[in-house]
């Protein structure tokens, strides 16, 4: 944005929608790690001038890389492109830097490569955060993401098993094309219409009761409210434990309360 500032034009992000991995490889089982809403609204966030959100389709990715860019130019008329290190575009992949270079001089814009963050080892990257994501590993997830992971949804009404426990519980439907972490219970943060409250939520089958449907509920600390039809974002912290099919619900009961207790030390220490 600076350096657009510099220049006197207007920064942007340009970003595809489905995924190009979808249409490429035809995965149509690619699960998102956030639904395009909540991406642009987080995008927006930075203070961009605009958001160009292009339909990726099968012809695009037949395109070269010069006949991409020359769509692209007709789109939103670039001066300048600034790109991660790495980056390729066209069918095939056939664009690399040193071509974007050369194509940069024909259809007069600049480009400049930024490296790519890391940790000791690899590069962040969303490939990255799902293998974080899908192992449980929540806080690596989350400070390659610079953000909790969150998921969200509208308040439907479940079985009721959770307040028969006597752990009531808001329950959440998510779109078959979102990635959901590890099976298991989590240590998270609950925004409830515009108020926060600590939680404990399970992603998983609850296979002691023998269900096989993954739900996403959490136990809210210090509600016992009715919340159906309310917009829910539940932000994930920690990672509590795994998944588990217990014996008998008084098993169960028992181990909610474990999970409740360390998810309370985690609270202390914020």
């Amino acid at each position: 944005m600076q350096r657009a500032k510099t220049l006197g034009i207007s920064s942007g992000i340009v970003s595809f929608n489905p995924h190009p991995i979808t249409i490429v490889t035809n995965e149509h089982k690619f699960n998102y790690i956030q639904p395009l809403s909540e991406r642009i609204n987080e995008l927006k966030k930075t203070g961009i001038d605009f958001i160009s959100i292009i339909e990726f389709t099968n012809e695009l990715s037949q395109l070269s890389a010069i006949e991409f860019l020359k769509f692209l130019k007709q789109k939103i008329n670039y001066k300048l492109l600034i790109v991660g290190n790495g980056f390729t575009i066209g069918k095939d992949r056939e664009g690399d830097l040193s071509e974007l270079k050369r194509i940069a001089e024909e259809l007069d814009f600049q480009v400049i490569e930024v490296p790519l963050k890391k940790d000791s080892i690899n590069f962040f990257s969303s490939s990255m955060i799902r293998k974080y994501l899908l192992s449980g590993q929540i806080s690596h997830a989350n400070k390659i993401l610079g953000r909790h992971f969150m998921i969200s949804g509208i308040c439907q009404k479940g079985d009721q098993r959770g307040r028969m426990l006597g752990f009531p519980t808001i329950n959440i439907h998510v779109p078959n094309n979102h990635i959901l972490p590890k099976k298991g219970v989590y240590y998270t943060k609950t925004l409830l219409g515009n108020e926060y409250f600590f939680s404990i939520t399970n992603v998983g089958t609850r296979p002691t009761f023998d269900k096989d449907e993954i739900l996403v509920e959490s136990h809210l600390f210090d509600y016992n409210k009715d919340a159906y039809d309310k917009k829910t974002e539940i932000f994930f912290y920690e990672f509590i434990r795994g998944e588990i099919k217990f014996s008998s619900e008084q098993e169960l009961i028992e181990q909610i309360n474990a999970d409740i207790i360390i998810a309370k030390k985690n609270i202390i220490k914020e």
